[in-house]
């Protein structure tokens, strides 16, 4: 498929795509529709990088994050990166908690395996220069 071809197609499935006015269909169907290939392909549809901040910008806003969630569009999301400061890892870790306690339990397996992997499982929350949250 190539990229002209890829924008006509997420382009058509936006149009009667059904979301919050506060979520962009066109960004919220492209995601479905990845997904979606990733698991007909036998594959983990995860949703990394949920809280991505480069500069002072965050990259996925809250409302499409939670349209996410609630609609259990993906099977994972990424907790933990690869990093060790706040930024990086404290507003996932957050989303993490805040979700587990609106009984949202999709990241549970990959978090701790994570946690364990990044040898940080005892006090996940522990940000950069000795804060925590």
């Amino acid at each position: 498929m190539t990229r002209e071809e890829f924008e006509d197609k997420m382009t058509e499935l936006a149009k009667d795509f059904k979301v919050p006015d506060n979520v962009d269909p066109l960004v919220a169907s492209t995601l479905k529709w990845i997904y979606d290939e990733i698991r007909k392909a036998n594959g983990l549809a995860i949703f990394v990088h949920p809280t991505w901040i480069t500069g002072n910008t965050f990259h996925d806003s809250d409302a499409l994050n939670d349209w996410l969630v609630e609609n259990k569009i993906f099977d994972a999301f990424e907790v933990l990166g690869g990093e060790n400061y706040f930024e990086q890892n404290g507003y996932q870790t957050v989303r993490y908690y805040e979700d587990k306690a609106k009984s949202y339990h999709h990241a549970k397996q990959l978090f701790e395996k994570s946690a364990r992997a990044n040898g940080d499982f005892k006090r996940p929350f522990q940000a950069r220069r000795g804060r925590s949250l």
